[in-house]
């Protein structure tokens, strides 16, 4: 291959088109959800992302007429897609529907309480095309309220199978999925969670998940009603231990303390579980 048959390639590949799809997963959220939306609605309009896709997940309160009133001209035009469930099946499971609805071929998870930090998106958007081979790009994210980075530092690297299992992610990051990758992988919408179970099966089926340094969300980090906060662990017990008993499956990759870990979370959950029966069933 000459050297102009390698410059042809690889401009090629820089110029290749790259559509983006942002799904938002929406649940009473009738009177957070609007920064973030106009946030994700700015990027549409730049012309970084093609569209907007809000999954409802069957909310009770106003969320859906919120979103019809106030953004009617954005649907009108096709830039904002509302899929609205008719019974709430979780956060994993709005976001499955939200990746299927989806016209990109690369999906950006974004919470609807959190937005896009000003001026890393365009950064954003280079690094993808950098790693169009990857399944999965995490991006960083920033407290909104301390503007500090969450989690620990970290260089940009690929992850492996053993430092996800082992490790994970250093803090709670941005997920930007290939939209092939996650209906091959869809998350475990039985689970109401557990995503990461589905990041190892990429990567365990030979696919690649590439972490960025860029800080690209402002993620409100106190939220009680966060799926990882005390309380939220706590409902979710019954959940939490099927999700440590899947981990299991990848007992060769683990370190001896990563697997006494599982076993501990079993036990402590398996005891949660045992008292939310209990007192479903046996009090009065």
């Amino acid at each position: 291959m000459t050297d102009h048959t390698i410059n042809m390639v690889a401009a090629t590949a820089v110029a290749a088109p790259l559509t983006l799809s942002v799904v938002t997963p929406v649940y009473n959220r009738q009177d957070v959800m609007h920064t973030s939306l106009r946030s994700s609605l700015q990027l549409v309009q730049s012309g970084i992302a093609t569209e907007l896709v809000v999954v409802d997940d069957g909310s009770t309160d106003h969320s859906v007429l919120e979103i019809e009133t106030q953004y009617a001209d954005f649907i009108s035009s096709g830039q904002l897609k509302l899929i609205t469930l008719q019974k709430n099946g979780g956060v994993s499971a709005a976001k499955n529907a939200g990746a299927a609805a989806a016209s990109g071929d690369w999906i950006i998870f974004m919470d609807s309480d959190d937005w896009f930090v000003a001026g890393a998106v365009q950064q954003m958007l280079m690094q993808i095309r950098q790693h169009q081979d990857c399944a999965v790009l995490f991006f960083r994210c920033q407290d909104q309220l301390k503007a500090e980075l969450i989690g620990r530092p970290m260089t940009a690297q690929l992850l492996t199978i053993r430092q996800m299992i082992n490790n994970g992610t250093p803090g709670e990051c941005l997920p930007v999925v290939k939209r092939s990758s996650i209906l091959r992988h869809p998350y475990p919408a039985e689970l109401r969670g557990s995503e990461g179970l589905s990041y190892l099966a990429m990567l365990n089926s030979g696919q690649t998940i590439f972490l960025s340094e860029l800080i690209v969300r402002e993620y409100q980090d106190s939220a009680e009603n966060r799926l990882s906060s005390p309380t939220g662990l706590r409902k979710r017990s019954p959940y939490l231990v099927r999700h440590n008993l899947r981990l299991l499956r990848y007992w060769k990759f683990a370190t001896v303390a990563t697997l006494a870990g599982w076993c501990l979370r079993i036990g402590y959950y398996s005891f949660w579980s045992l008292q939310q029966f209990l007192q479903r069933h046996l009090v009065r």
